[in-house]
């Protein structure tokens, strides 16, 4: 009866004994197994940053979207126009045209993928065209359309330039929008 309740203390003693060595570390133990700090690592909190300004623009909260913008941000923008913003000033002037044109506007992630300064999110965006947009009016009609979106961040986890690859032609097309020329 002994030698069959001390084999499995034994054995657990032993894993604890082997998991304690494991994870020794110069920093009293701030360390994970693999090594890696366990704080947040610029990867993370770069990812963490972009899904914080989706959240905000889905709640119609542009100042929380524009919070994570570097005051320098360079947006390559696919949309009505094509044009390239620079600045916060006038990147959060185009957000809030899309914002009104939109007014049910969301973004549903698909799949994020971090790397360093980078980050790309897959998505889904829909939205319902009430609101007058560069001098055209509303259709009352909605849009379903995917989005790769590339973030390039900087030190201070704040994006920096943004790269949209949706084609803007195909939400136009859902709408009824004639596209400017």
């Amino acid at each position: 009866m002994k030698k069959q309740i001390f084999l499995p203390v034994l054995a657990i003693f032993s894993l604890l004994l082997v998991s304690c060595n494991n994870d020794k570390s110069d920093s009293g133990g701030d360390k994970k197994m693999d090594g890696k700090d366990n704080a947040m690592s610029n990867t993370e909190r770069n990812k963490a940053n972009v899904l914080k300004a989706y959240d905000a623009l889905n709640s119609g909260n542009l100042k929380g979207f524009m919070a994570v913008c570097s005051k320098d941000i360079v947006d390559h923008d696919a949309g009505v126009n094509g044009k390239t913003y620079k600045g916060a000033d006038s990147v959060s002037a185009n957000l809030q045209m899309y914002v009104t044109a939109f007014p049910d506007l969301k973004v549903k992630i698909i799949q994020t993928v971090a790397e360093g300064d980078w980050v790309a999110v897959f998505n889904n965006g829909t939205g319902t065209w009430k609101g007058e947009i560069m001098g055209m009016k509303p259709t009352g009609k909605s849009f379903s359309a995917n989005d790769a979106d590339l973030f390039k961040m900087d030190a201070q986890g704040m994006v920096v330039e943004h790269w949209p690859t949706q084609e803007f032609s195909v939400i136009a097309s859902q709408i009824g929008m004639q596209m400017p020329k």
